[in-house]
């Protein structure tokens, strides 16, 4: 509870706050030498370090309390304990306390396109929306979490990708949307799908497929694919969180990146998309590589990462190769706990 903002304050009322043993020195109090918290800061600014100190510098103080939960899994670096999430759960808020915490909610990640029966390249799929959000004030209480699970590959023959699955989590109130689905090459151009982040467009003889509009505050637009015939133009990679899926050329375009956290992950890379050449690489964040196309056939797209959000890559053609899945979504949580 904190020190009242005015009136009378006795030694008595700095212990009962902070702490500390009888003979009572002002000393003590110094912000950071071990009873104040070095950021301790009240109604008449902050409390001193060094020198001359006032009662009146701890009006309206407050001491550390730290917020203690459960739920996931758990770990630690430093002064700070993380929750992750990787499947639908509860977490659990058992004390408050008077500090904020962050967290991350992550969806999961729509597969790539292919090539169809036609010879130029498929779009990426799109990554989950990813929505961060830093020192929220805490309450206790159970709060449900869902983690959306990654799309499904397409088929060779089916050829358009699928959109991931929405993740939630109760104490915000809030839902990271699926990525969307990458497309593929019809005669002229497939759009790319909307989601937390768009969809690479495919690529078509005469004219392109657009990407797929990504959710604001939550990811980036998809790449567009390419049109020029004879067939050379892959489809355009997914958008992920950190930037927009790259536009189309011979080897289709490059998933965007997806955005570090505060664990130094790095989650929602969007996938990449197939062309005529090589092919081309997922963004960073757990994108799926774009396999290359006609020219260069090399497979099955790759799978966006599990539990990053990423999107999956576009498939080659020539023979045709299913598309690369999407990746399971994530949510984590972490706050000062000592």
């Amino acid at each position: 509870m904190a020190i009242p903002t005015s009136g009378a304050l006795a030694f008595s009322a700095l212990q009962t706050e902070f702490g500390g043993t009888n003979p009572i020195g002002l000393s003590e109090y110094y912000a950071g030498a071990g009873l104040v918290p070095a950021t301790a800061s009240g109604t008449n600014g902050a409390v001193p370090s060094s020198g001359t100190i006032a009662m009146s510098k701890f009006y309206g103080t407050e001491n550390i309390v730290f917020m203690a939960a459960s739920g996931g899994t758990t770990s630690t670096s430093g002064d700070y304990k993380f929750h992750a999430f990787t499947g639908n759960g509860t977490f659990t808020i058992t004390t408050a306390g008077n500090q904020g915490y962050n967290y991350m909610v992550v969806a999961g990640g729509g597969s790539g396109g292919n090539a169809g029966t036609w010879s130029a390249g498929g779009g990426g799929g799109g990554a989950g929306g990813m929505i961060v959000t830093t020192n929220n004030s805490p309450t206790t209480g159970s709060f449900a979490i869902t983690v959306g699970g990654g799309a499904s590959a397409s088929s060779p023959t089916t050829s358009g990708g699928n959109s991931g699955s929405a993740s939630t989590f109760a104490a915000g109130s809030l839902t990271a949307v699926g990525g969307g689905k990458g497309n593929f090459h019809p005669p002229q151009g497939g759009a790319g799908g909307p989601g937390g982040s768009g969809g690479g467009g495919g690529g078509g003889n005469s004219a392109t497929g657009g990407g797929g509009s990504g959710t604001s505050q939550q990811g980036n637009n998809g790449g567009s694919g390419g049109g020029q015939a004879p067939n050379n133009q892959g489809g355009g990679g997914g958008g992920g969180k950190g930037q927009a899926g790259g536009n189309s050329d011979n080897n289709g375009g490059t998933g965007g990146n997806g955005l570090a956290w505060d664990d130094s992950t790095t989650y929602a890379g969007g996938g990449g998309g197939s062309g005529s050449g090589s092919g081309t690489s997922g963004g960073t964040g757990g994108g799926g590589q774009g396999k290359g196309g006609v020219n260069n056939p090399s497979g099955g797209g790759g799978a966006g990462s599990a539990n990053t959000g990423g999107g999956g890559g576009a498939a080659s053609f020539y023979p045709s190769f299913p598309s690369g899945a999407g990746g399971s979504g994530i949510v984590k949580i972490r706050y000062k706990y000592q």
